[in-house]
Parts: structure tokens; C-alpha cells; sequence
């Protein structure tokens, strides 16, 4: 997107030309439940401020090729957030929003030698393993049912180093702090580790083309992931007996973490003749992707995401995209025995929860303005489990809607010269 001409764009080029880089983008999210969950009919409604400073340290202080940035993300008033959550929370819609009202989402400073970038900080794995940039509406739970990543707004302590191998192959290791208690109970500000629980270690193979190389362009990330914390058992205590029916008794702990792989991959399928060095082509894309994480009490040990995409197919607006795929999520055999019983145990009846959950989804997504971007969706959830809050009876099957607007107010203003909505 070019830079607007805005009534601070004076100021934006100022701090550019001393090497300073600033963002700001503000995004909402409205959803609604119309025949699904606990209690269908519910509506919530969260925004929230993003703010980006980055800093080069090559113009500023003569520093090669290093930089730190520094994002911050304001919430907004939250419209009705706890009680739709607790209505409506499964795998496939965990939750929205933060502990406090601003959140730490990434302080770090990071260099690029030779063909090495190494970044080091307050940061999120999410950034740069298990990306859900693949599609329009890949939102993966793996990254916070399996992995323990931080919120997405949110930041742990951890490093990453990449290595280029050619322009389009990237392989990268990380290692990150798990620690709940930072972004769930603080505003991320507390810089202890006193709450670590262990560390989640990663590392992935990328490769990437992209229209200025290639008709067809295409990227794969392959993975994997290491939670070195003890994982509870879902179900059982140390003597066989079930926690929901004696939970004075000790639970089981599987003392060797969790650890997982994954797959993602994004292929253009067709593009107009001439689309070579186009990067707003029309085009249509095929998506995968795979996360599969086996082991004894794993409460979701597969998850797969698939889909097709049309973007680009309005001349002059690159935003433009409508697509439809298929979201599925296994509910481990522990997890689903755990529901039944605690249905039971609130007078219920001795239903089990099914293992396999699927989520069609339709998702659209088009400029209002040359800097507002709207972003709606349609799910149909079948066989949601109960993630959080168990209950006497399922979730129901049914339609779960909603939309995501993008203000890029930096762009407006002339401080940034924009980007797309993550």
C-alpha cells in the first residue's frame, strides 16, 4: 500500500529519516452465536489498539543491519467478552482478549549476520513457527491446547536464529519461556521467570516464492515443537481413579512434556497469463495444513485445516478475497471420557463427548475504505467439545458468525506506510 500524504505525515517522515518506524492499527472483532453452544443467541464484541515502534540501530547509532522493536496492544471496551466465552468456549473458539487492559507483545532487538538473523527479547512463537498467516481464517488451537504459546497479543521470553539457505529456504530454531502466569494474570511487564513452567522449543523449515519469481507461487512450513513441562493428565489420578469422581486423589503427571509436529502449505493454482512480478494478481490458492501431537493424555492429538481461496479478482483492490475450507480437531479418548463423567457428575446425562469435531467455515474479506479492512466469517460447529467449563449437557451443533475490521490508522495518518491485517 503507498504511504498516504496524512496531517502527520510531516512528523512519520521525520522519524523515518532518523530511524524511527511506527505503526498504528486498530482492530474489532464482533462475534455472535445463532443456534450453537450452552446457551445459543450470544453476542460479544472486543477491539483493540496495536501500537509498533521500531528502532535502526544502523542509522541511529551505527549499529549494522540491528534493530529493536517494541509493539504494545491497548484492549478496548469488551462488550459482554466473559459471558459469551462461557457459553460458547470449545477448541475451535478458546477465548478473545486479555488479563489487563495493555499487553507487552514484543520487545526485542534483533540482527542480521551474513546469513544468519538472530532476535532475542519478549516476543511470541507465533510470529515465526506455526504461522496462521496460510490462509484467510487459519486459526489453529495447537499453538494453545498442545504448544502453550503465549495469547496473540502477548510476549515470553525466548530467542529465535534463522538461517537463509537461498532467497526462497529458510530454516530456524526457537526457544521460549512457558510461562501462564505472565500473560494471564499480568499486563507482561513483569520481566521475572519465576513462574516458568519449563520451555517450549521449535524449529521449522520454510520456503517461500512469491509473483515477482513465479506464476504459481508457493509456501511450505515444516515443523516442530517441544514443551518440556509436565502435562496433567486429563482424566486419571496416580491410582487409576478418575479425578471428577475423586478429586482428592493425586493426578496423574506425564513428566516427559509434549511434543508435536506440523505441516502448513499454500500453492496458487491458476493466475491470469502475465501475473509474473504482479503482486496484487488475481489468483486461486489451495491450503493445508496438519498438526499432529501424539502421546499419553494429549487432549487434542490431531488437527487439520484445508481450504481454497479467490483473491485479487476486483482490479485496483488487492484486499479482495472470499474462500471456504474445512477445520477438523480430534478430542483425545482421555479428554472425551473427562466430559462424559463431569456431566455425570453435575446430573447430566452419561453422554460422551464425540472425538471428532469439524468446523466448515466461509470467510470474505474486502477494503471499506482505502484504510479499513472488514473481514467476515461463518463457522458451523459440529461436535465442539467443552474446553474450559464442563457441563450437564453438549454444546449444540450450529452456526457461529462474526467479523473482523481493520483500521489502519498509522497509514491514514501518514506515520506508516500500512500493512495487512495478521
Amino acid at each position: 500500500m503507498p504511504k498516504s500524504i496524512g496531517p502527520l505525515t510531516p512528523i512519520g517522515d521525520a522519524l523515518k529519516a532518523h530511524g524511527i518506524e511506527t505503526g498504528v492499527r486498530i482492530d474489532n472483532f464482533s462475534l455472535h452465536t445463532i443456534n450453537t453452544g450452552l446457551v445459543p443467541n450470544k453476542t460479544m464484541n472486543a477491539g483493540d489498539v496495536k501500537y509498533h515502534v521500531g528502532l535502526d540501530l544502523e542509522q541511529i547509532l551505527g549499529i549494522p543491519k540491528t534493530r529493536i522493536n517494541f509493539d504494545e496492544t491497548e484492549y478496548m471496551l469488551s462488550s459482554n467478552g466473559f459471558n459469551f466465552v462461557f457459553f460458547s468456549n470449545s477448541f475451535f473458539f478458546p477465548g478473545a482478549g486479555g488479563a489487563k487492559p495493555t499487553m507487552l507483545s514484543r520487545l526485542t532487538i534483533e540482527s542480521d549476520i551474513d546469513r544468519f538473523h538472530i532476535e532475542i527479547g519478549r516476543m511470541n512463537p507465533i510470529f515465526s513457527f506455526m504461522n496462521p498467516l496460510f490462509c484467510g481464517a487459519c486459526f489453529n488451537g495447537t499453538q494453545a491446547r498442545n504448544a502453550f504459546f503465549p495469547g496473540p497479543d502477548a510476549s515470553a521470553w525466548g530467542g529465535r536464529a534463522a538461517y537463509t539457505l537461498s532467497p526462497t529456504d529458510t530454516v530456524q530454531v526457537g526457544m521460549f519461556e512457558n510461562d501462564l502466569y505472565i500473560f494471564q494474570q499480568t499486563n507482561g511487564w513483569d520481566f521475572s521467570t519465576a513462574n516458568a513452567k519449563g520451555y517450549i522449543a521449535l524449529a521449522n523449515y520454510m520456503h517461500e516464492t512469491t509473483f515477482l519469481t513465479d506464476d504459481h507461487p508457493w509456501k511450505l512450513e515444516l515443523g516442530a515443537f517441544h514443551n518440556s513441562a509436565p502435562n496433567t493428565d486429563p482424566v486419571y489420578n496416580t491410582d487409576g481413579s478418575s479425578q471428577v469422581f475423586n478429586p482428592f486423589g493425586t493426578p496423574r503427571v506425564h513428566q516427559e512434556g509434549i511434543t508435536g509436529g506440523f505441516a502448513q502449505v499454500r500453492k496458487v493454482i491458476w493466475s491470469p497469463e502475465g501475473s509474473r512480478g504482479n503482486f496484487f494478481a488475481e489468483n486461486v490458492a489451495v491450503y493445508g495444513s496438519l498438526f499432529v501431537t501424539p502421546g499419553s493424555g494429549i487432549s487434542y492429538p490431531v488437527e487439520a485445516i484445508t481450504g481454497i481461496e479467490w483473491s485479487n479478482f476486483i482490479p485496483g483492490q488487492p484486499f479482495w478475497m472470499i474462500g471456504a475450507g474445512l477445520h477438523y480437531a480430534m478430542v483425545g479418548e482421555q479428554k472425551a471420557l473427562f466430559e462424559q463423567q463431569f456431566r455425570v457428575l453435575l446430573g447430566g446425562p452419561s453422554v460422551r463427548t464425540p472425538q471428532h469435531m469439524f468446523d466448515p467455515t466461509i470467510v470474505v474479506r474486502f477494503p471499506i475504505t482505502p484504510y479499513i479492512i472488514a473481514q467476515p466469517f461463518a463457522f458451523y460447529f459440529i461436535n465442539q467439545d467443552q474446553s474450559y467449563i464442563p457441563a450437564p449437557t453438549r454444546q449444540k451443533d450450529g452456526f457461529f458468525v462474526g467479523a473482523r475490521v481493520t483500521f489502519l490508522l498509522g497509514s491514514l495518518l501518514g506515520l506508516d506506510s500500512g500493512f495487512p491485517p495478521k
